[in-house]
């Protein structure tokens, strides 16, 4: 029974599927439930003919649903790629801007470093200038007095 509605969807004929089946059940009247098409009624041909038909008619329903599930997917996965392609892009544009975050960080580092050793090579040149200055008025203050300075001896 479960094979009746594929061999429909091919525009089979079930109906030896069924009458097997109702014969395999026990029922004794499957002469009457599957009548001989040559031995049907003019109505009872029409109504298997309107069952026939509402079976294509399904049939081609269910792949129209099919075609638009398909069509569906197609363009979610267009969407999906393009939105994969969009965050590729910003991802590689924030590790450009990463990587320009960094080198300045490191020119500025080396520019602190390098401000930094100016002003240690100032202080200690100032020092210098400051204890030279101070020894020659030391060695002046000495030759003032008459003792021998400090580059004499």
């Amino acid at each position: 029974m479960a094979q009746v509605p594929l061999v429909l969807q091919v525009g089979g004929n079930p109906i030896p599927i069924v009458k097997n089946y109702f014969e395999r059940i026990g029922t004794e009247n499957t002469d009457e439930i599957f009548p001989n098409e040559a031995e049907m009624s003019p109505d009872e041909k029409a109504q298997l003919d309107a069952m026939r038909q509402a079976q294509e008619q399904a049939n081609q329903m269910a792949q129209a649903q099919l075609q638009y599930t398909q069509l569906q997917t197609e363009l979610l996965k267009r969407d999906q790629d393009r939105k994969d392609q969009e965050f590729a892009v910003q991802a590689q544009k924030t590790m450009g801007e990463m990587a320009k975050m960094v080198e300045e960080m490191r020119k500025l580092r080396a520019e602190t470093l390098l401000t930094q050793e100016k002003a240690e090579t100032e202080a200690t040149q100032n020092s210098l200038s400051i204890y030279t200055a101070a020894s020659d008025q030391l060695d002046k203050a000495e030759e003032a007095l008459g003792a021998p300075s400090a580059d004499q001896q």
